[in-house]
């Protein structure tokens, strides 16, 4: 078993290296043979139980400090921050808070140029630095393709409650049980969620997510217990999510985009039998090939990890705000962290295939009309007015109802008024 080490200013726990117990031995004898031999019980710890101080970089190796390559001595201060991107583990937040970021910064690049930013000093640094940190590093990738540990587990080391930083996740509700999922509403910094399914290996096995968990989170969000930082809801390959989808979002507060893709009941060849529930509650959806010409380069980051759905949280802001520049990571204040639990399935398909009817995108209805003069507001002022009509003079946009009838009534009345000028 792991032993724990808590701290006053870091809620998260911080898990140490595993005890190695001397092996079990007993001596038995065999009544057949008449043979003594003896029976050992090894435990083992378990490849992903220090996973919070693991090393998830692209090489997964600590790289030893070049030589210097200046003439002279190395100074003292280079000689600390070589013995600090050493001994990064034993950092705190304490030791950083009073640490000015110019230094901070120095220090985070020994770290990376050693390979050791595991998400334990990530996270001490998105702690200690905020928002100095969030710019310029505020993206994070954990994937977990086996988890080891009981996912509730993992749900309290990726939580933040004073949302130091978000956390976009990607599971698959095909390899998780019920109260699993019902739980992830213990996220409270949960930016992005993707609910994907897909594989071929578990085609036999039944999704979890259905009308029920989607009951019991909307109850939570409702009376404000969870899923307040919500923005994005992704939802891949789930059989049984149909119209009732639509009335369950509202209770999410944050909650403006929603993408689903291969799921059977919602696509855009059968769009007129959802449309006209999703326009009630407020959702309108993008044409197919506008839609996935729009999604197709947000998952399409090489530059962090493909397939990756943390700019959705990008493109949430970008939206929300009214800013037509598609680079907005500088305006986001808080790091990102994304996550994958398992196996769930990538989006590839909207990176690889030419744009089909298998994948909509979803908007929440605008309320208000952000001033184009943005540069004076700050990013939280424009998103509230555009969350708030009593803050804008624009009224709400709504969807023409039964375009077909309204032509016939106009013209049946026209005719009417005609021939009774003519009487």
């Amino acid at each position: 078993m792991d032993r724990v080490r808590r701290s006053q200013d870091n809620a998260a726990y911080r898990p140490l290296a595993a005890i190695h117990h001397e092996p079990h031995r007993n001596t038995s004898y065999d009544h057949e043979s008449g043979l003594v031999y003896n029976e050992v019980e090894v435990s083992g710890s378990g490849s992903h139980s220090n996973w919070i101080y693991d090393y998830r970089t692209p090489r997964l190796v600590r790289v030893r400090p070049r030589p210097n390559e200046e003439t002279g001595a190395r100074t003292l201060a280079h000689m600390a921050l070589i013995k600090l991107g050493l001994e990064s583990q034993n950092l705190t937040v304490d030791a950083l808070q009073m640490v000015p970021w110019p230094i901070g910064e120095r220090i985070w690049h020994q770290i990376t140029q050693n390979h050791a930013e595991s998400f334990y000093i990530w996270r001490t640094f998105a702690i200690a630095f905020g928002t100095d940190f969030a710019d310029g590093y505020n993206r994070y990738m954990l994937d977990i393709k086996a988890p080891s540990l009981p996912l509730p587990e993992y749900y309290k080391g990726l939580n933040s409650r004073k949302r130091e930083w978000l956390t976009c996740l990607r599971i698959s509700p095909k390899q998780v049980t019920v109260p699993d999922l019902v739980s992830l509403s213990a996220i409270t910094n949960l930016s992005v969620l993707d609910l994907s399914d897909g594989q071929l290996y578990i085609e036999n096995r039944e999704s979890t997510f259905d009308i029920r968990i989607m009951r019991s989170w909307s109850e939570l969000a409702r009376t404000g217990r969870a899923f307040r930082s919500l923005e994005v809801l992704m939802l891949g390959w789930q059989e049984k999510v149909d119209t009732w989808i639509f009335s369950l979002l509202d209770s999410f507060p944050r909650l403006d985009i929603v993408v689903m893709t291969d799921c059977h009941w919602i696509h855009h060849k059968n769009h007129k039998e959802w449309q006209e529930d999703a326009w009630t509650h407020g959702w309108s959806f993008m044409p197919s090939k506008r839609g996935a010409k729009h999604l197709r380069p947000l998952l399409d980051d090489k530059s962090f990890y493909l397939a990756s759905v943390s700019n959705l949280h990008y493109e949430h802001m970008r939206m929300a705000a009214g800013i037509a520049e598609k680079n907005v990571e500088s305006i986001s204040d808080r790091p990102l962290l994304e996550c994958w639990l398992g196996t769930p399935k990538p989006w590839r398909h909207v990176i690889d295939e030419f744009p089909g009817t298998r994948t909509v995108f979803f908007q929440k209805l605008a309320t208000g009309r952000v001033e184009q003069n943005a540069s004076k507001r700050s990013l939280s002022d424009m998103i509230d007015a555009k969350r708030d009509p009593s803050r804008s003079s624009a009224a709400h946009v709504k969807p023409p109802q039964n375009t077909i009838s309204s032509k016939r009534r106009i013209a049946k009345h026209s005719t009417s008024s005609l021939l009774a000028e003519m009487s």
